[in-house]
C-alpha cells in the first residue's frame, strides 16, 4: 500500500486533496537576458546580463516534474495530475522561493532517484531512495 508520507507528509497530501489542480501559470525561476549585438565598425558590443533567478533551477524543476509524472502514473488516487503533485511537494520542501544549492542538489537527487523506481518499489514502506529523501528533508528544512 502506497504511503503518502513516503513522498510528502499526510498534511500536505490533505492540502493536495483540498487544493485541487494547479494552474501551472508562472514559472518561479528567472529567465536569461538577451545577448548584446555586434557593434558597428568591427568592434563587438557588450553582452546581456542574466535575469534574476530566485526559484528552483531548471534541473530541479525537471526532476520534480519527472518524479510527479511517475507518482501520478503509479498513484492516481493520491495525485490528480503532475501540476498538483508539483505544487504540494514544492510547498513541503520550500521550493517555491529561493533555495540553497544544498537543497537544490539534495532535492534533485531524491526526485531523480524516485522517478527511476517502479510503482511497486515506490509503494514499499522503505526503498533505495530513503537516503536521498532524508538528505532532501534535512537540506530543504522539511519535517
Amino acid at each position: 500500500m502506497f504511503k503518502p508520507k513516503k513522498v510528502i507528509p499526510t498534511l500536505a497530501a490533505s492540502v493536495l486533496a483540498i487544493a485541487g489542480c494547479a494552474s501551472g501559470d508562472g514559472d518561479p525561476g528567472g529567465t536569461a537576458g538577451s545577448g548584446g549585438s555586434t557593434g558597428t565598425g568591427g568592434s563587438a558590443g557588450s553582452g546581456g546580463t542574466a535575469g534574476m533567478g530566485g526559484g528552483p533551477t531548471d534541473g530541479l524543476t525537471n526532476a520534480l516534474n519527472a518524479f510527479c509524472m511517475k507518482l501520478v502514473e503509479c498513484f492516481p488516487e493520491y495525485y490528480a495530475n503532475a501540476d498538483a503533485c508539483s505544487a504540494a511537494i514544492s510547498q513541503y520542501y520550500g521550493l517555491d522561493g529561493a533555495v540553497s544549492a544544498e537543497c537544490n542538489n539534495a532535492a534533485i537527487s531524491y526526485f531523480d532517484c524516485g522517478a527511476a523506481l517502479s510503482c511497486a518499489e515506490l509503494d514499499l514502506e522503505s526503498n533505495s531512495c530513503d537516503p536521498q529523501a532524508n538528505a532532501a528533508d534535512q537540506a530543504c528544512g522539511a519535517s
